[in-house]
């Protein structure tokens, strides 16, 4: 027996963009360590929760929304990233690994982000020496397989 899908929402900082998330459970959570994470959040690391596309949707500011492509990621996938134009949050994501059917949310995003906590690493090559691994989490040096 699958769980009931909720409702789960987020928004950028200002609060311009606001999103809705209709699903169980997504389908990775997880904290990566790619050298492009770390540039476009300004951390050591992204925390994230991938969703299907059609279980997330803007509900507000969908205008102040913009996206930009990057195709010379260490995968070799490229990865279009959704920010707020006016206060610069990061949102979303999706790679062309997955062919436009998920979207990468940008956990810290949702309003309860302790919902969906992670339990694996990706790029843990670039995990800076003074992070600990996930306790209890999977880690993996590049990418994971697509079904993990």
């Amino acid at each position: 027996m699958s769980a009931e899908p909720t409702i789960h929402r987020g928004a950028c900082l200002c609060e311009s963009i606001k999103y809705e998330i209709t699903t169980a459970r997504p389908s990775a959570r997880l904290l990566c360590h790619c050298r492009d994470c770390q540039k476009s959040t300004g951390s050591a690391f992204a925390t994230m929760v991938a969703v299907p596309k059609a279980d997330c949707r803007v509900t507000q500011g969908s205008e102040s929304l913009r996206s930009y492509a990057l195709s010379t990621t260490k995968s070799g996938n490229t990865m279009t990233r959704s920010f707020c134009t006016k206060c610069g949050s990061p949102l979303f994501a999706g790679t062309t690994k997955y062919a436009g059917s998920v979207t990468i949310i940008n956990a810290g995003t949702l309003d309860d982000p302790t919902k969906w906590p992670p339990v694996l690493e990706v790029f843990c090559t670039n995990r800076m020496e003074w992070l600990r691994p996930l306790e209890g989490g999977r880690q993996f040096d590049e990418e994971p397989p697509r079904h993990q």
